[in-house]
């Protein structure tokens, strides 16, 4: 997508409605899995992510006043998604299991040295972290937002974030320690690599 202040100055102060959708299917996807984690239906997820955009279109001329849209768009969606948890009295306790497998394939691009035992070890490890730190874990390592602005969409402490990636790191490295005997630290930042920056 072209630059995204110039997709935003169009919809939002001439009501391009072609701009407006180049918008929404740049960012539908990633917000969309945002979502689930917490609503944990796919259907729901959907009705979150519409509910969000017709909310930006009936308001897109205070999305000229956004400085940085990452964070506004998946905060709107974070308190769409509780919002309506809230209405239905559900428990936000358990989160949306994602595909471990796939994330491995995400996060290592040499996942074909990485044996199947080792895969079942990184996708339990995944799945006993606690709830939020998943979700922390997710915006880190997936989504490749800084700790400030995990901070932000999450309404948290820079430093809750930083001690929850701590955190996750150490239960991961933990489960695969038996894997690298031969070394004194598991490699966990090689199979997890944080992203530098984030681009659109």
């Amino acid at each position: 997508m072209k630059d995204v202040k110039v997709v935003v100055e169009n919809f939002a102060r001439y009501d391009d409605q072609a701009a407006f959708r180049q918008f929404y299917m740049h960012y539908y996807a990633k917000l969309f899995r945002f979502s689930l984690y917490y609503v944990r239906h796919e259907v729901i997820a959907e009705e979150v992510i519409a509910d969000v955009f017709v909310k930006i279109w009936n308001n897109r001329i205070r999305m000229l006043e956004i400085d940085n849209l990452d964070i506004y768009l998946f905060t709107s969606v974070k308190n769409q998604s509780l919002s309506y948890l809230k209405r239905k009295n559900m428990l936000l306790a358990k989160l949306e299991k994602y595909d471990s497998i796939a994330l491995i394939n995400r996060y290592n691009p040499e996942r074909e040295l990485i044996g199947n035992e080792l895969i079942e070890k990184v996708n339990q490890a995944i799945n006993l972290l606690p709830p939020k730190c998943q979700v922390i874990f997710k915006l880190s390592r997936d989504e490749g937002f800084k700790y400030d602005e995990i901070a932000d969409i999450l309404g948290l402490s820079k430093s809750t974030v930083k001690n929850q990636m701590t955190s996750a790191l150490a239960k991961i490295k933990d489960e695969l320690s038996s894997y690298f005997e031969d070394d004194k630290e598991v490699p966990t930042y090689s199979i997890y690599p944080a992203r530098s920056s984030k681009s659109l």
